[in-house]
């Protein structure tokens, strides 16, 4: 039976042990590996909230965009506050991580939109509206406050 490693039972430990193997230049003791996937994960969650964050703007947007009568007059100071909530985490993710913005391609906006559309159609509001099958945001309607 093979012992678990540090990695795989105490990352918060692992964590502080590798810290101070590198400050202190004690290089070949280091768990290489584990620390460079885990520096590519920062990466990784940072594009995943950034990509989720965008999700949750388009999903309000369609609802502003596609609703209207009490529904919207009802909700619609909710869903723009919200929209502004995550309009300023993005911008808190770029100053943080300029590179994130090198992610707003085409091809990121129409993953976006999917899941900002089926959160949509999962709202209690699915039933009364079918979003268009294209994405009616630019990036600089997403992006920026109204």
């Amino acid at each position: 039976m093979s012992q678990k490693s540090l990695y795989e039972t105490d990352l918060v430990a692992w964590s502080e042990r590798n810290a101070e193997l590198l400050r202190a230049g004690r290089f070949s003791e280091v768990d290489i590996e584990n620390v460079a996937e885990e520096i590519e994960s920062l990466g990784r969650s940072d594009k995943r909230q950034l990509k989720n964050r965008i999700a949750e703007i388009i999903e309000h947007k369609l609802k502003l965009y596609l609703l209207t009568g009490y529904d919207r007059e009802a909700n619609e100071r909710g869903w723009k506050d919200s929209i502004r909530k995550q309009q300023r985490g993005i911008e808190d993710l770029f100053e943080e991580s300029p590179s994130l913005r090198t992610s707003l391609t085409p091809e990121f906006l129409t993953k976006c939109y999917k899941a900002g559309a089926d959160d949509f159609e999962r709202s209690d509001f699915g039933s009364y509206a079918r979003p268009p099958r294209e994405c009616p945001f630019t990036w600089e309607e997403i992006l920026k406050a109204e």
